[in-house]
């Protein structure tokens, strides 16, 4: 699986798309949308396939293709997904279908939009539906056939797309993919993963980055950026993030990503054959613009599901097993921390924080032979403008996202190692004198 897809909030609870592809369907790229359902976003039910591939303007009968990302379009015609018809014949286009007992159909209009003139046949996809003053739109990333990176602005009346012009563009990216739009606090925040991004000094280091924009619409329907890119998250795996506004909090958002990046050699994923999948979402995050530059606070609906633990103080040199559901509270002395977490005999995540610069640095550092074909294996650095006051590690089997400052920074990963049969992880404090909580996270009892 990877993108989230058609996030939104529906009679209570929360409904997650997402793209989806069966392992013994390997030979083929036709993707599909499949459901998840939660309350709380934190645990959910699998509500199976609910988009298929069926003609050719989604790529049936050729190599590849198939409903590729968008977005819930909900309106007093009818319950619909939009998103991105991929055909590696015809290219990719814009289509619509609509719910139709417990799936979705495709609409005999479809599709409703194809790439303009100016636009790559095969790079026009992933479009976001929002309102504004009144009116119902979609954005779309592409490409110019020039290779410039482009978001264009549709207008929905119904089932019918209109297209308004270029809502942002950059000549120095080449392809924007998965844009969204979410409005806080009187801004709009465009959040989006650009393909050709440059490295800035310790920003944009992946090589596919997920990045955001505060900004505002004009009265020319451009989107007007006020801040220039910034990550939305500094660690490994981050991409395709989607967000929509916290019901009944209009000032707030809620977002999700998909956790493993396109450059990998998935086959030496070891989740593949050890346990029959491959990728998988980040924790959903609580969103917020504050001092001009956006918060993640972890979600509150978190907290019901951890067992907390008492505060152990940890010195250089000792060892601990935690659990692989957990989340690890860290706070002490910031000059000179040094902390690995799942230590094995072949490597270690790294943490350190340099006190002076005010960076937090991570590493990924394992020997084993196939780890440069899915690490990135340089090190990311992490600026905290205030200094480093706390870290909160969530640590499942084989992920690790670390909210630092309580929302300032995020950085999140992957990473395989040979886990213990006692079902723990081992983590290791290198350098300095630390207090660190483990909450538990457990299934409440119904």
């Amino acid at each position: 699986m990877n993108d989230p897809n058609g996030f939104s909030y529906v009679d209570g609870r929360y409904e997650l798309f997402y793209q989806y592809h069966e392992l013994e369907g390997e030979g083929s790229t036709h993707l599909s949308w499949r459901l998840a359902s939660s309350k709380d976003l934190v645990s959910y039910e699998d509500e199976g396939v609910k988009l298929t591939p069926c003609f050719a303007y989604e790529g049936i009968g050729e190599e590849g293709g198939g409903c590729f990302s968008g977005s819930r379009y909900r309106t007093k015609g009818g319950d619909y997904l939009l998103y991105a018809a991929a055909s590696t014949r015809l290219g990719q286009s814009v289509a619509l279908a609509r719910k139709d007992g417990s799936c979705y159909r495709q609409l005999p209009e479809n599709p409703i939009a194809l790439p303009p003139p100016f636009v790559k046949k095969d790079s026009f996809r992933d479009p976001y539906c929002f309102a504004f003053g009144g009116r119902d739109y979609f954005i779309i990333g592409a490409s110019s056939t020039l290779g410039k990176g482009l978001i264009l602005l549709y207008e929905l009346r119904g089932v019918e797309a209109i297209y308004r012009g270029v809502f942002f563009d950059d000549e120095d990216v080449t392809m924007f993919e998965c844009p969204c739009l979410l409005f806080l606090n009187g801004k709009a925040v465009l959040i989006v993963s650009p393909i050709g991004l440059h490295e800035e000094g310790n920003h944009h280091r992946n090589k596919t980055n997920n990045v955001y924009l505060i900004g505002h619409i004009n009265d020319d329907g451009r989107f007007v950026e006020e801040t220039g890119y910034l990550d939305l998250d500094e660690g490994f795996d981050y991409y395709a993030a989607q967000g929509i506004n916290r019901p009944g909090k209009e000032n707030e958002a809620l977002l999700t990503a998909w956790l493993c990046l396109w450059n990998k050699e998935t086959s030496f994923i070891p989740t593949k054959e050890k346990d029959g999948y491959l990728g998988t979402m980040a924790l959903p995050r609580l969103l917020m613009v504050k001092e001009g530059k956006l918060w993640q606070k972890p979600l509150p609906s978190l907290e019901k599901y951890l067992k907390s633990g008492k505060a152990e103080a940890m010195h250089e040199g000792e060892r601990k097993d935690v659990s692989l559901a957990s989340r690890l509270r860290i706070e002490g002395e910031s000059e000179g921390l040094s902390l690995s977490f799942f230590v094995n005999s072949h490597g270690a995540v790294r943490l350190s924080y340099d006190p002076l610069r005010r960076e937090a640095i991570l590493r990924i550092e394992d020997d084993r032979r196939e780890s440069f074909l899915i690490y990135e294996g340089e090190e990311r650095v992490i600026e905290l403008k205030e200094g480093l006051r706390t870290i909160d590690a969530y640590i499942d089997r084989y992920i690790l996202e670390l909210c630092f400052n309580d929302g300032e920074k995020w950085a999140s990963l992957m990473y395989y190692p040979h886990l213990s049969e006692s079902g723990t992880a081992v983590i290791e404090v290198n350098n300095g004198a630390l207090s660190i909580r483990e909450d538990v996270f457990e299934r409440p009892s119904k």
